[in-house]
């Protein structure tokens, strides 16, 4: 009932999940996961290859996205960091970026934006970045472990227009909610592609 209240607020449909985590790492880690598991369907048991796809995020992103980058095997090499104009990530320098990787034929498996950076509190522009990902069709996460409660305010919410955009979120409930014990959400538009992500057989099942 909580991940269905919470895709709402997002404005996503009734396909939309997700879980409660331990925080935004594991999170945005899980999210990520699923990323893989769409762009690579078959890195479960093959592994991601010789040529890794490539995750792109603002150079004010927190550190589980490069440390995600380097837990699922893609390298931190293959994390590409966008500069920042004004704290936020600089769209325009997005867009060169992902025509350059598209023309030298990078695969992209995620963008990361932010909404509430750690060290500055800024807002990418989640409107301008998720209308350029959904024109190329890639995966956008949001990391809204800190700001993803502006949805929940009259006067801030303007902050994340937009967030309707992404394929995955990471929001901490226990930042701007204050809730007393660590307690993150990790959500995906289309649930399926998180039960993907974990698809596993075992005897015991």
């Amino acid at each position: 009932q909580l991940m269905r209240w919470f895709a709402d607020l997002i404005g996503w449909g009734p396909e939309a999940g997700g879980t409660l985590t331990s925080g935004g790492t594991e999170a945005t880690f899980t999210a990520l996961l699923a990323a893989r598991a769409h762009a690579l369907p078959d890195a479960w048991e093959r592994g991601i290859g010789e040529n890794p796809p490539v995750v792109v995020y603002g150079e004010q992103a927190h550190y589980a996205v490069t440390r995600t980058v380097a837990q699922l095997g893609l390298g931190l090499q293959n994390g590409i960091p966008i500069p920042s104009r004004d704290y936020r990530m600089d769209v325009a320098l997005l867009h060169t970026t992902l025509d350059q990787l598209a023309a030298s034929g990078r695969q992209v498996m995620a963008v990361v934006a932010t909404a509430g950076s750690t060290p500055t509190g800024s807002f990418d522009d989640l409107e301008a970045i998720g209308r350029l990902c959904n024109d190329r069709g890639l995966w956008l996460h949001v990391d809204g472990a800190h700001g993803a409660t502006a949805l929940l305010s009259h006067t801030h919410r303007h902050r994340v227009a937009g967030i309707g955009h992404a394929r995955s979120l990471a929001w901490d409930p226990h930042k701007t909610m204050l809730l007393p014990l660590s307690a993150g959400m990790v959500l995906l538009r289309d649930q399926r592609e998180l039960d993907q992500a974990f698809a596993q057989k075992a005897p015991y099942i």
